[in-house]
């Protein structure tokens, strides 16, 4: 492509970016400004004036997806040969180059998991952690070695406290006696080779004669000290980034490398993005609003280029249940207009998605969860229902949900949740369950439902709802964004009675607002699975909290048994409008019937293609019930069943009139 060509379809500030190709370069770019269309222009645009060689220009993206975006858009720009990677996998190709000729011999083998070698150290210090407090000091090592701290420096406030710093060297030295580096080690090997060996220092330096560091507020002081490395001496520097999207300081990113660019740099070019053509503008005017609330160091205030208002809604409920229920109500009354791949709900902590997973997959609607497994396969869960089924064999004293509470605590549940990280958020999928026990009149029928959830907990990847926490939810977009838990201890967010970090808690909220092009639903329950009452998060601004609409509580075909009004706890037992104990109006014989075919689908997909077929994605047991329930005559009837999937009608339509007329399917071939 032409110079002009490639900046024809920029806008003023974008153009600005591609034509500073040369020197230092700094860019703050608030969300959906178009960074990476200004980044992969300057690129292009420094390669087609001839400032720049592609095969000697360094991009370095936040994450591997993002790295395939960018050389994407090269590609489709006729520019081929720009090295697009993070800075760890462009460390570990130079370190793998370096190795031989600086050290000799063969590079020690990475390990690709520290918990096993932290495991050891903590063993040979005496002390005992479950997985999840394994996984806690594994990350204050992580976090450590991303700051540049050794072992004697480190601090006592973490979960194994003063001995932290024991067990770090220990870990270091069980490392070494097994002869294996791990990723940070990729990073300092990398840093020390350069600074140690001239000829090699200028021979990487000459692969990276132009770096361009995107997402550079999330850089850590040892990712920055290997970026000077490969810069040495030039200035040929581009870094862009937004302080306010600075949501990993938990692992070592500190954004003043961004921040104070220019006093190492006082001639670079500073730039600005702040013309949004993703956020409509009222979701524009509340990201705003969020950060005007907080430091304003670095704070950009973005203007939505948009034509559409988009609609911003705040809802109160009544308990967590009542706000589940509303959730996936509102995203099925959503689902008439909006596609599911293009609607999310994102939570502060994973194990929030449990009940939102419940609630889509009893309204029949498809949903994946990113980034963590499915509630009912966590690790921590599948211990708690082996305890739980134990112990309801077995007498019990006091109400079902301290039965719960008093079975689940040799797997860590304690009334109150603990100090770290992944410990909290096992705690929070024990609390969980506690809070499912209040609901059941035995042990054993809590037992009989979590079965049920997990036999029924495959959710199809495709055309789905995105449950996904904030953290995971950095750099995607959707039409519609759900914000549940939107209260004081939820968002902001508590440990042991106090907040964390209230300004990277805000910055959290501004990134999952500004995921949404046109609307962000916002909510939260008055009363906690523990009863206790709830304030709205104060990143609500006032304005917003005005508003904000108390939810009717959930239908009673929804709450409670037609018969005896018991409350309905299990995905079937709300299809069906009853509990266990009383007779439904649905043929349960037909629904066996419908279950036996939607069997005989799944196996045949898998003799077919070799591949497993999750029941889910053929139909829920939600949408079985329905269609035993409304007994459709035609096509047309079958296609308004809530939750059915167009492509079952069109392929399959004919088998499910006929298995409802009562006349024999012939086989269970064709696509599903």
């Amino acid at each position: 492509m032409q110079p002009d060509e490639i900046l024809a379809p920029l806008d003023h500030d974008q153009r600005a970016v591609a034509q500073a190709v040369t020197g230092p370069v700094v860019v703050l770019a608030g969300a959906g400004t178009g960074k990476t269309r200004a980044l992969t222009h300057r690129v292009a645009y420094g390669v087609a004036t001839g400032t720049m060689d592609p095969r000697r220009v360094l991009v370095v993206t936040f994450t591997t997806r993002a790295a395939g975006e960018f050389g994407r858009r090269l590609h489709s720009m006729g520019v081929d040969d720009v090295r697009v990677r993070t800075v760890h996998s462009e460390a570990l190709r130079q370190l793998q180059w370096m190795w031989p000729r600086a050290v000799g011999g063969q590079m020690p083998r990475i390990q690709s998991s520290k918990i096993p070698l932290v495991a050891t150290a903590l063993t040979n210090r005496g002390i005992r952690l479950d997985d999840a407090g394994r996984r806690d000091v594994t990350g204050e090592i992580e976090r450590a070695k991303a700051v540049g701290l050794a072992p004697e420096q480190v601090d006592a406030d973490g979960v194994i406290g003063e001995q932290l710093a024991d067990v770090y060297q220990e870990y270091e030295d069980v490392k070494a006696a097994a002869g294996v580096v791990d990723f940070e080690d990729i990073l300092l090997l990398n840093a020390g080779l350069i600074r140690e060996n001239p000829t090699i220092a200028e021979q990487v330096r000459q692969w990276c004669r132009w770096i361009t560091v995107d997402e550079y507020q999330d850089v850590s002081p040892l990712q920055q000290q290997v970026i000077e490395g490969w810069l040495g001496e030039r200035d040929d520097l581009c870094v862009v980034g937004d302080p306010s999207q600075t949501i990993y300081s938990f692992a070592g990113a500190r954004s003043d490398f961004l921040l104070r660019f220019t006093d190492r740099w006082p001639t670079a070019s500073s730039l600005q993005l702040t013309h949004s053509y993703r956020c409509a503008r009222s979701i524009i005017d509340l990201a705003n609003s969020v950060l005007a609330q907080g430091e304003a160091r670095g704070r950009l205030r973005l203007a939505s280029e948009r034509d559409v208002a988009g609609e911003v809604r705040t809802t109160v409920y009544d308990t967590e249940y009542d706000e589940a229920v509303g959730v996936a109500e509102r995203i099925g009354t959503l689902l008439k207009s909006v596609p599911a791949s293009e609607i999310a709900v994102l939570v502060r902590i994973n194990s929030m998605t449990a009940r939102f997973e419940r609630e889509l997959q009893a309204a029949g609607i498809p949903y994946t969860v990113r980034g963590t497994a499915r509630f009912m396969q966590r690790p921590e869960v599948k211990r708690a229902v082996s305890l739980l089924r134990v112990a309801s064999k077995q007498p019990g004293q006091g109400t079902v949900a301290e039965q719960a509470a008093a079975a689940l605590e040799p797997v860590g549940y304690t009334p109150r949740p603990p100090l770290g990280q992944a410990q909290r958020e096992e705690w929070e999928s024990l609390a969980a369950l506690v809070a499912l026990a209040a609901n059941h009149t035995s042990v054993a029928e809590l037992v009989t439902d979590l079965d049920e959830r997990a036999a029924n907990d495959d959710a199809p990847v495709a055309d789905a709802v995105t449950l996904a926490s904030l953290h995971s939810a950095k750099g995607l977009e959707w039409n519609a964004v759900f914000m549940p838990g939107l209260y004081e201890g939820g968002l902001p967010l508590r440990y042991q009675g106090e907040f964390v970090d209230l300004e990277e808690e805000r910055r959290l909220f501004y990134v999952g607002v500004t995921r949404a092009r046109d609307l962000v639903e916002i909510s939260y329950a008055r009363t906690g699975s523990r009863r206790e009452t709830r304030e709205p998060s104060r990143f609500l601004p006032a304005g917003q909290q005005r508003k904000a609409k108390a939810a009717k509580p959930a239908a009673a075909k929804t709450r409670g048994c037609h018969v005896c009004g018991k409350r309905l706890s299990t995905p079937t037992e709300r299809a069906l409008g009853t509990c266990r104990g009383c007779p439904t109006d649905v043929s349960m014989a037909l629904v066996d019937e419908l279950r036996a075919w939607r069997t005989a689908v799944v196996e045949h997909r898998r003799r077919e293609s070799g591949k497993s077929l999750p029941a889910f994605l053929v139909a829920t047991d939600a949408v079985l019930i329905a269609i035993a329930r409304e007994q459709p005559r035609d096509l047309a009837a079958l296609g308004r069943i809530k939750g059915i999937q167009r492509a079952l009608v069109a392929e399959r339509g004919a088998e499910l009139l006929a298995i409802v007329a009562g006349k024999p399917v012939a086989g269970s071939g064709g696509s599903a």
